[in-house]
C-alpha cells in the first residue's frame, strides 16, 4: 500500500512538471499544448483567446506562472482566424496586457500593458515583434466608455496624458492635469492636441480622419480640483490635425 501510494504522488509530481520543447497552439479556437506528436487541451482562464483591435487577428497572452507550469516561453502568440500560428513577441509585461491595438495598415501594434486608470502602452512592428519606441507611452483611462489611446494615420497615436506633477491638490489618486497628445511611433516625437491647464482637463473620444474629438472639464478653482469632479460633464471640441 505505502509503495502505491507513493507512485501515485511521484505520479501527480510529473504531470505537474514542464514539457521542455512543448509548443502552444490553436485547435478550434483552443489553446492546446503539442509534443512528440501529442496534444494537450489548456485551462481557457490560464490560457484564453482574445480579438486584437483593428486586425482579424487573435492572440493568447501566456504569463509567468503559466510559461514556467507547461514548459511554454512567456509571451503573446497571435493566431489567424483558421488558427494558423502568426507571430510571437517574447515580453515579460504580458500579465499586464488589456488589450493590442494595431495600425491600419497593419505593419505596427501597441499593447496596453498597464494596470488601474495609469496604463503604459508599448509599440512593436508586425510580423518582425521588434520595438519601435524607446520608452513606453504613459496615459490614463477617462471612462470604460472613452478610448485612451487611438491610432491616427499608420505611424502616430493619440492619447490622454496625465501630468501628476502639477499645483493641484486632490483627495484621489491618481490625480493630475489630463491633455491629449500625439506621437510618431518613428521618431519618438510628441506633441499636444490639447494641452490642460490648472483649471481645465481634456480627454480623448475620438477620431475622424484628421479630426480629433476631445472632451473638455473646466473648473472655476483650482482648490475646487480637490475633490474629483465626475459630475461635470465634459463639453466635446473638435481639433483639426495633420
Amino acid at each position: 500500500m505505502k509503495k502505491s501510494i507513493a507512485c501515485f504522488i511521484l505520479g501527480c509530481v510529473l504531470l505537474a512538471l514542464p514539457v521542455q520543447g512543448a509548443e502552444l497552439a490553436l485547435r478550434n479556437g483552443k489553446a492546446v499544448l503539442l509534443h512528440a506528436g501529442g496534444s494537450k487541451k489548456l485551462p481557457d482562464a490560464e490560457f484564453p483567446l482574445k480579438a486584437a483591435q483593428n486586425s482579424p487577428l487573435r492572440y493568447v497572452p501566456v504569463g509567468e506562472e503559466s510559461a514556467k507550469k507547461y514548459g511554454v516561453e512567456e509571451g503573446l502568440y497571435f493566431f489567424t482566424a483558421d488558427n494558423k500560428p502568426a507571430g510571437k513577441l517574447i515580453t515579460d509585461a504580458v500579465d499586464y496586457c488589456e488589450a493590442i491595438s494595431f495600425s491600419p495598415d497593419h505593419k505596427a501594434f501597441a499593447m496596453d500593458s498597464g494596470v488601474s486608470a495609469l496604463r503604459e502602452w508599448e509599440v512593436f512592428a508586425y510580423p518582425s515583434m521588434k520595438p519601435l519606441l524607446k520608452s513606453e507611452i504613459d496615459y490614463v483611462v477617462a471612462s470604460a466608455s472613452s478610448p485612451a489611446m487611438l491610432w491616427h494615420g499608420n505611424d502616430e497615436l493619440v492619447y490622454t496624458f496625465m501630468q501628476t506633477d502639477t499645483q493641484r491638490a486632490c483627495n484621489y489618486d491618481p490625480c493630475g492635469e489630463v491633455s491629449v497628445f500625439r506621437m510618431n511611433i518613428k521618431n519618438g516625437q510628441e506633441k499636444p492636441v490639447q494641452q490642460a491647464s490648472a483649471l481645465c482637463d481634456y480627454f480623448l473620444l475620438g477620431i475622424d480622419k484628421d479630426v480629433v474629438k476631445v472632451g473638455k472639464r473646466c473648473l472655476k478653482k483650482v482648490k475646487d480640483w480637490e475633490e474629483y469632479p465626475e459630475n461635470v460633464p465634459l463639453q466635446p471640441m473638435n481639433i483639426p490635425v495633420r
